[in-house]
């Protein structure tokens, strides 16, 4: 028996100390009510403010919270954050099922998109809101810099019907479509190696575009012929998560740039949304086509090689729980959402590359 009780307590010991290491994950039925209080504030605001930045507040927010921040401090960053942004557009002019594909994109009919999907949610609930208009917003996914698709990600995982009503509003209004598939056939290899084809590509590679925006440098990217067959490129057997997940954390960590940041991010946010997608492969080349958009966008810096990114990989950085403490004290939006991705994909892939790029960008490591 005492044999028995020493075994015990030593794996109970084993186990604490692993999962000290290991990401912290907590069930979306979890969270303190003040979540739920500031999300229902922040949707009293527009999803942009500033001639097109986004309102990240409803992604800090949650991001923050499963990070382990105090009620306290979320409304600390509420106060702050929400200062800039700017009162929700009323309804106009009704959007109805006739209408909806007919004002994707618009960027002016928010308001009329959230009232839009605040009443589909009501009558026929989440499960069949998104399996009716996720397939017709897919396409779209690279709108708002993948705000609006980060956004809905985050509401589903904190389990809020509103979040996701807002979401698609967003997602709706901020539509950008990239390009149609061509039916060209794909290319066997996988997505880092097909973005490396891409940066070989004279009307695509080491460019400079149109600034302001994300989406202006992806607007004019679109625009190039060579472009237009991309999103062939992705093959079948390359359309699951952790090949697009892995090529997405390389172009950012290659890189350290702010729009490969959103990369990063927003395959995370595919991969929490995956499940509600009816043809999750479609999904993944709309995904993958945004992914070659981005590295355009940086100018198709030369790619991590396999010794390089293990390298990284395996240098001395704080273990998780500091990475995500030193997130929670940040009052940069993308710093929060950057950790909280690399915490989430790590958890899921097991890359050690994502414990580094979230110490860099959280200012622990060089």
């Amino acid at each position: 028996m005492r044999r028995r009780q020493l075994l015990r307590s030593l794996l109970g010991t084993v186990g604490a100390l692993l999962t000290s290491c290991m990401p912290h994950r907590r069930s979306v039925a979890q969270h303190s009510p003040t979540i739920d209080e500031l999300l229902e504030k922040n949707r009293h605001f527009d999803a942009q403010f500033g001639g097109g930045l986004s309102n990240h507040l409803s992604m800090a927010l949650v991001a923050l919270a499963r990070l382990g921040a105090t009620d306290a401090r979320l409304g600390q960053f509420f106060a702050a954050y929400s200062k800039q942004l700017e009162p929700r557009p009323v309804e106009r002019t009704p959007i109805t099922r006739e209408t909806f594909t007919k004002n994707l994109g618009t960027h002016h009919r928010y308001g009329d998109y959230l009232a839009f999907f605040a009443d589909e949610l009501h009558r026929n609930g989440r499960t069949q809101l998104l399996a009716t208009y996720l397939p017709n917003l897919v396409p779209g996914i690279s709108g708002a810099a993948f705000h609006a698709m980060i956004r809905l990600a985050y509401g589903l995982e904190i389990d809020d019907d509103a979040e996701v009503a807002a979401s698609l509003a967003y997602l709706a209004d901020a539509y950008l479509m990239l390009g149609a598939p061509t039916g060209d056939a794909p290319i066997d290899e996988p997505p880092a190696e097909l973005l490396r084809r891409l940066a070989a590509m004279p009307a695509l590679a080491h460019r400079t575009w149109r600034s302001g925006l994300i989406t202006n440098a992806f607007e004019d990217i679109a625009k190039q012929p060579s472009f237009a067959g991309v999103i062939d490129w992705l093959p079948a057997s390359a359309a699951e998560l952790a090949q697009l997940a892995e090529a997405a954390l390389l172009v950012y960590a290659s890189s350290d740039d702010f729009v490969a940041l959103h990369g990063l991010t927003s395959t995370h946010a595919l991969r929490v949304a995956w499940p509600h997608f009816s043809a999750p492969a479609v999904a993944a080349r709309f995904q993958f086509q945004a992914l070659c958009a981005v590295y355009a966008a940086i100018g198709t810096p030369p790619l991590l090689s396999p010794a390089d990114a293990s390298a990284l990989a395996r240098r001395d950085v704080p273990a998780w729980p500091e990475i995500a403490a030193t997130a929670v004290r940040s009052n940069d939006e993308h710093v929060i959402k950057l950790v909280y991705s690399a915490r989430e994909e790590a958890a899921v892939y097991g890359h050690p590359l994502y414990r580094y790029v979230a110490a860099k960008k959280a200012g622990l490591v060089s």
